[in-house]
């Protein structure tokens, strides 16, 4: 399947699976996260608050998964689906390789912080997380505004789905990273 059939297949699932928990009325084009803290006030995902915990970078294990000091399982990003490193299609490899290249470049060793939303863990016992920079940079958002994640919405951890699904469409529409024909090509 060719790159844009299979973004039209996983925004057809996507959709269907977000219907099928009610939120069929997502408007993507203001999409704007708010979140709120445990006093009820609205705060901006990139916020830094006193419940988002700080962390170094030990390394980054691919496009969507990173390692953290002081933490013994990997923390997966919330929202957003690379390729995988293991797959041997060469051009679903050399995108993988791009993709996990781009997030060392974000996070590199830097410090981050980690956000959580309804569920701690997935089935490969990763923490699922969003994750920002200090200065309030949406990691998450970026590899999705650059072109190299697709979005994956797994409910109930949907708090900034309608921005990862704004954000690929934006990185589609100006062909930015995977969606780039000449990249891989």
């Amino acid at each position: 399947m060719r790159r844009d059939q299979l973004f039209s297949l996983g925004l057809l699932l996507t959709i269907t699976v977000l219907m099928a928990v009610g939120i069929s009325n997502l408007n993507l084009t203001n999409a704007r996260p708010v979140s709120t803290s445990s006093t009820g006030q609205a705060i901006e995902p990139g916020a830094v608050t006193g419940e988002q915990v700080r962390y170094s970078v030990e390394r980054v294990v691919d496009g969507d998964t990173i390692i953290v000091h002081g933490l013994l399982d990997s923390i997966r990003l919330i929202g957003i689906d690379t390729p995988e490193l293991n797959d041997s299609r060469s051009p679903v490899r050399c995108f993988a390789q791009l993709a996990t290249l781009r997030l060392t470049e974000i996070v590199g060793n830097e410090e981050v912080l980690l956000e959580r939303d309804v569920e701690d863990r997935d089935r490969y016992h990763r923490f699922l997380r969003y994750v920002y920079l200090p200065d309030g940079t949406f990691v998450n958002l970026v590899m999705a505004k650059d072109g190299y994640a697709n979005p994956l919405t797994i409910p109930p951890n949907l708090r900034y789905a309608p921005l990862f699904f704004a954000g690929v469409q934006e990185a589609r529409s100006a062909e930015r990273g995977l969606w780039n024909r000449s990249m891989c090509s």
